[in-house]
């Protein structure tokens, strides 16, 4: 439901847009003249319609100008936005699944937190929690392309649970300079959360199926 909700609300913005532009089209025809009033004795338009018809169409080629570039300007260019640099996919180092019972959310959020700030990380929190959804939204990375994601939805029409029963957290590790930075955070990361959850801890692959621990992430990888 609240997906339709934010279509609906994107295709009203739209649709208003839309009607502005027409508006501003039919009064920029109508102020300089070309559309004209069905009237007996044909009336050519006045200079001062003339001038407010060219402002009309100054203003319609500067908002619709806006209108296009708002996405650039709007974008996020921080390193929470792992397309920053135009980039059309990514795909994770390692992808850990942390299964957890939903009282424990908020207590996870805050290591995450924790653990950024720690290593000098800038960290995000867009969680919210509305009656129809929670959103369990973390982030953490560097500038030089080190990002820990959590990308989470709860849904009250399945008790707030997870999408898929046999699924725990998943926290996405990615590094898009493809370097090996990633590898000492990810492996501290683990061993923070075996500390606060042992044995909860587990690891999929890029189809959704657990594997063994990735050998990158190995305890006796640590130098």
């Amino acid at each position: 439901m609240a997906g339709w909700l934010d279509y609906f609300k994107v295709l009203g913005m739209c649709g208003a847009l839309g009607a502005a532009g027409g508006l501003v089209f039919w009064l920029t025809l109508r102020w300089s003249g070309v559309l004209m009033v069905t009237d007996p004795v044909p009336v050519r338009p006045t200079r001062g319609q003339r001038r407010i018809g060219i402002l009309l169409v100054v203003a319609a080629i500067t908002a619709s100008a806006a209108v296009f570039a708002l996405p650039s300007i709007t974008m996020d260019r921080s390193c929470h936005n792992p397309f920053r640099d135009g980039r059309r996919s990514v795909s994770t180092k390692a992808n850990i699944d942390l299964d957890i019972a939903a009282g424990d959310r908020s207590r996870f959020a805050q290591l995450i937190e924790q653990f950024g700030i720690s290593r000098g990380l800038s960290f995000r929190n867009s969680s919210e929690s509305r009656p129809e959804v929670e959103v369990l939204s973390l982030s953490a990375c560097t500038e030089q392309g080190v990002l820990i994601s959590v990308q989470e939805q709860y849904w009250a029409s399945l008790g707030y649970a997870a999408l898929k029963g046999d699924r725990g957290i998943a926290i996405g590790v990615y590094d898009l300079s493809e370097g090996t930075g990633w590898q000492a955070l990810a492996r501290d990361l683990v061993g923070m959360l075996d500390t606060e959850w042992h044995g909860k801890v587990r690891f999929r692959d890029p189809s959704g199926r657990l594997v063994p621990i990735p050998p990158e992430l190995l305890p006796s990888q640590r130098q």
